[in-house]
């Protein structure tokens, strides 16, 4: 299920994408096997999250410096993921991970993760501004540190 939320962000951000929003859901439930009550719970959140006012900013190419999805960062000697990175069109950069749960704040290994992932972007992008926030799958925008 997370997997399919993910591909739907994916796909619903790509630069030029015109299919609607049905027509991803329905392409990603497929590929992952979803049930149908799985299928009714991406809805949701795909709906939640690209609805939300707080969390538009982050999915509108007008309001877009740059944007990449599945972005590779290196971590303590790791290479890790980082969901979506945005630099909005004020110059500040953007971590955001999609979390499924209502209350992603709650759990001290998603906080550790992205202050991680905001270490790793600032020391790309040295002197300028990097925020980060949880995506909840209620389309809350969670702001981290």
């Amino acid at each position: 299920m997370g997997e399919a939320l993910h591909r739907v962000l994916e796909w619903a951000s790509a630069p030029g994408q015109t299919q609607p929003l049905a027509v991803l859901m329905a392409s990603a439930s497929q590929a992952f096997g979803l049930d149908a009550k799985a299928r009714e719970r991406l809805a949701e959140a795909a709906q939640a999250i690209l609805g939300s006012p707080a969390c538009q900013p982050f999915f509108d190419p007008a309001r877009l410096r740059w944007a990449g999805n599945e972005v590779a960062v290196g971590q303590g000697g790791e290479d890790q993921r980082i969901d979506r990175l945005v630099q909005l069109d004020d110059g500040c950069w953007w971590v955001l991970d999609y979390k499924l749960g209502a209350t992603p704040e709650r759990e001290p290994a998603y906080l550790a993760q992205m202050q991680g992932y905001v270490a790793a972007v600032q020391a790309l992008q040295p002197g300028e501004p990097v925020k980060a926030a949880l995506i909840s799958g209620t389309g809350r925008l969670v702001p981290v540190g």
